[in-house]
């Protein structure tokens, strides 16, 4: 790695030859659809895989297929300069879609569990492939002017937050040299055709707190026992208050429980109940307190409840770090963008959405940005009525339907803007770039 020899090109510059580009967005759309209607799972991402592949080899990349599980990178030598790297995910979602598109899936597959499942393109995932496919042979038509390395990188299993750490565990940088820069984008509710970076905290770091509140009474004495679903329930919400409380006015923080189980017969309560939270924050001390003050009011609840005893074992990981862009690498960017999208471009706030975009690289610079896929009428309408949350899908939805051509177009483009921004261009490039303004 060497971030050193990242370029901080002048927008003008990459717009110059962006301009250079020839191929038309709506190209890649029978791409996009194809992905669209033939989803998989986490980890059996295998046709996907193999499409995406195919698509590659056509653009003369060299493919490193089967990274942990069924992730793929391409890679593309045009001389001496910069190493980027384009990332899209493989998977989809166990959703049934209800978008009433032409080409909605109506795939159905075995989950890790043997359980049938609907599959579905929920989060975006299809567009984000198509876009880096429609980057990857844009920068290929245009690479008499710039010089470096281009690595497209297909991550399976980011729903469950695993694929980037299986990457890597599976010798991800041995099989190739890692990047100087990695980039990425999500697809989301925002109007199509808009584009927006910010520097710092994008989205939460999560951590998984997994508690197990154990009753010393014997179950078939209730009242020794005590009913220990309730004091679980009331521990719940005494724990979401005190994050609430504690977290401060300007920090982003927010508990949730995920499961909660207990397992009985009608005949006597249970002994233990087991609790799975999901904590996310936007700030590393923030986490370390939050975690620190969840731990003191589990144990003082269990120390002050006598009849009968009650004791809690607990297990806290990490599921994802922080995503977070450094402003060195943001501030071109946002520039370029700036230059390029105009009116169009925005400085999102952080989105509580969780990713493990970057642990591909701990030591890696990264940036990771958001582009719209709504629909623009669409948009203005439920805007002007005040009605976006209520009448405009988002990720995760069963009627999560991006627009496509435009949407597509800007993903595009970002990606090649985003490339061209810290490659290495030719230097008669730059002349005409001049000359120009």
């Amino acid at each position: 790695m060497g971030s050193k020899r990242l370029q901080r090109n002048d927008p003008a510059l990459c717009e110059a030859v962006l301009q250079k580009v020839e191929l038309e967005a709506s190209q890649f759309i029978p791409i996009y659809k194809e992905i669209h209607q033939h989803p998989e799972l986490p980890s059996f991402e295998v046709a996907t895989a193999s499409t995406i592949a195919n698509h590659l080899e056509r653009l003369s990349f060299q493919i490193h297929s089967s990274i942990g599980g069924h992730g793929l990178v391409g890679v593309l030598l045009n001389g001496e300069g910069p190493s980027v790297l384009l990332r899209a995910e493989l998977d989809a979602l166990p959703v049934e879609e209800r978008t009433g598109l032409d080409y909605a899936s109506t795939k159905r597959m075995l989950d890790e569990n043997g359980e049938e499942q609907p599959v579905m393109h929920a989060c975006g995932h299809d567009l984000h492939m198509a876009a880096v496919l429609g980057a990857a042979a844009s920068l290929v038509a245009i690479k008499q002017f710039w010089s470096g390395r281009l690595i497209v990188l297909f991550q399976p299993n980011e729903e469950y937050v695993a694929g980037a750490k299986l990457m890597v565990e599976d010798g991800l940088w041995t099989r190739i040299s890692p990047p100087d820069l990695m980039l990425a984008q999500h697809a989301g509710k925002l109007k199509s055709g808009f584009v927006g970076i910010s520097g710092g905290a994008v989205l939460p770091a999560s951590h998984n707190i997994h508690l197990r509140l154990s009753s010393s009474g014997p179950a078939q004495n209730p009242q020794i026992c005590g009913d220990l679903v309730s004091k679980a329930c009331a521990l719940t919400l005494q724990l979401r208050e005190k994050v609430k409380s504690a977290k401060g006015a300007n920090q982003y923080a927010t508990l949730i429980c995920r499961r909660f189980h207990s397992e009985s017969m009608f005949v006597h309560p249970p002994n233990s109940v087991d609790m799975a939270f999901e904590l996310r924050t936007a700030n590393n001390a923030v986490a370390v307190e939050l975690l620190d003050l969840i731990k003191r009011v589990v144990v003082e609840e269990c120390e002050s409840t006598t009849s009968p005893k009650l004791t809690v074992t607990s297990r806290v990981e990490i599921r994802a770090p922080m995503t977070e862009n450094k402003a060195e690498f943001a501030d071109p960017l946002a520039m370029t963008f700036k230059y390029h999208f105009r009116e169009r471009f925005y400085s999102p706030a952080m989105d509580p959405a969780v990713e493990d975009f970057a642990l591909l690289g701990p030591d890696i610079p990264y940036l990771y940005w958001r582009f719209g896929a709504t629909d623009q009428a669409r948009w203005d309408e439920a805007e002007s009525l005040g009605e976006v949350d209520e009448k405009i899908p988002g990720p995760h939805s069963p009627f999560f339907a991006p627009e496509i051509e435009i949407s597509l177009k800007s993903g595009i483009e970002a990606m090649v803007l985003g490339f061209l921004t810290f490659t290495s261009i030719r230097d008669d490039v730059r002349l005409i770039s001049h000359n120009d303004r």
